[in-house]
């Protein structure tokens, strides 16, 4: 009896365990803090312009945190910080390879942040978070249509009650959502209420796609430990139960033995795609650690998104802020009121975050299989949801809880059946 029932506890991994948990609270108090800014300064492409700043600034001094202080490699995963024996120049002087490579991340940055933040200004987070929690879905079908990848039947089934709790989850806050904003809103008509809200629906929907899109395509950037040279069959799935989908434990020596003969088989694929004379192609792309590709595809990100600022948003924060401030009188005080006050100390704070969170993702998203790091990312959201909702004092719901109960199900469900080859 005892073995039927260990044989049902799937095994678990302490690092990845803490590392998403440290994910789902950095990544909730980031959403909180953005909603907080796009409340009193509505301005998407101005917000996304400077995390893209800050994130570049605090890639470059963690590189040089990282040489003047050469123990701290032991504390991450290869991969992950440029190696030891790579100088400062080689890793912040760009080529043009590295350039072409994140060019397509840096374009998926710029858009995803711009239709999420336009969301956010619009929607509550809860919403946007649920919109998005529907990528595992969208990512087996994008990889079944384009890449042909034959996933099991019971993946399928498995992400049916993921599927079916999401939307439960989604349905449920939006009708609290229209109650709430009908009661403290009563200006406005209820079709402009719900014309809004659809507009930040349909923005979240387009930071769906551009997510999974960047999914895909960041899996053979990001990705060190393949067996395989970028095989979107194994980029897409686990080769067995025995592999790490969600936090799983397993034999130490066995793997590290896996991963070095894995390791040497990728790197003699890499140099004879790099000694070729053909063109580079996605099966020749050179695999970049992740605080690189996070600093240029930031910078990259910063250029694509600057035009746009400046055209759209710049000119009105700058009339705002250079207009004569409105002084309203209190009995026999008198208080000035700036026209647009602009939140620095949430700014700074939020590029940090999102610094942090996007370091933690990228090492999940080279860890794990593509889809069971979109289901990590969605228990995220589900996460982001909840925080939400406490956030804003309000109790969970009926519907709410049996749409959390089933998602947990099908993330069980997929994590021991479901995920493999």
């Amino acid at each position: 009896m005892s073995n039927i029932i260990f044989s049902l506890i799937p095994p678990i991994s302490l690092e990845i365990i803490l590392s998403c948990l440290l994910w789902y609270s950095v990544s909730s108090a980031s959403s909180q803090v953005t909603k907080l800014i796009l409340n009193d300064f509505p301005y998407p492409l101005a917000l996304g312009e400077i995390q893209f700043i800050i994130v570049s600034v605090l890639s470059i001094l963690t590189v040089f945190l990282f040489k003047l202080f050469p123990y701290l490699h032991s504390l991450f995963p290869k991969g992950t910080i440029p190696p030891k024996e790579q100088s400062i120049r080689d890793t912040l002087v760009p080529t043009m390879h590295i350039l072409m490579t994140v060019l397509p991340l840096g374009c998926f940055q710029f858009l995803g942040k711009w239709f999420s933040h336009s969301a956010t200004a619009l929607v509550p987070v809860s919403t946007v978070a649920g919109v998005k929690t529907l990528s595992p879905f969208v990512l087996v079908l994008t990889y079944r249509l384009l890449y042909k990848v034959k996933f099991p039947t019971a993946t399928y089934l498995t992400l049916a009650p993921l599927i079916l709790g999401i939307l439960m989850i989604v349905v449920a806050d939006k009708k609290g959502t229209l109650e709430r904003v009908q009661s403290e809103a009563q200006t406005l008509t209820n079709d402009s209420i719900l014309c809004a809200h659809n507009i930040g629906i349909l923005y979240a929907a387009l930071s769906l796609l551009v997510f999974v899109s960047q999914n895909i395509y960041g899996k053979t950037v990001f990705t060190y430990n393949q067996k395989h040279f970028n095989d979107h069959q194994e980029l897409a799935l686990g080769k067995s139960s025995s592999e790490i989908v969600l936090p799983i434990y397993n034999d130490l020596s066995e793997k590290e033995i896996e991963q070095r003969k894995a390791a040497r088989n990728y790197e003699a694929q890499v140099a004879q795609a790099q000694k070729s004379t053909r063109p580079m192609t996605t099966a020749g792309r050179k695999k970049y650690d992740k605080l690189t590709l996070l600093l240029f595809c930031s910078i990259v990100g910063s250029l694509l998104s600057l035009p746009w600022f400046l055209i759209y948003e710049y000119p009105i924060i700058s009339t705002a802020v250079s207009a004569i401030p409105e002084t309203i009188e209190e009995g026999n005080n008198s208080i000035t009121v700036s026209t647009l006050v602009i939140p620095w100390h949430l700014l700074m704070i939020n590029g940090m975050s999102h610094f942090c969170q996007s370091m933690i993702a990228f090492h999940l998203l080279g860890a794990m299989a593509t889809v069971s790091y979109s289901v990590a990312s969605m228990m995220k959201r589900i996460t982001i949801i909840v925080v939400s909702i406490a956030y804003t004092g309000k109790s969970i719901t009926g519907l709410q809880f049996m749409g959390i109960f089933l998602t947990a199900i099908g993330l069980y469900s997929y994590d021991r059946w479901g995920g493999h080859a």
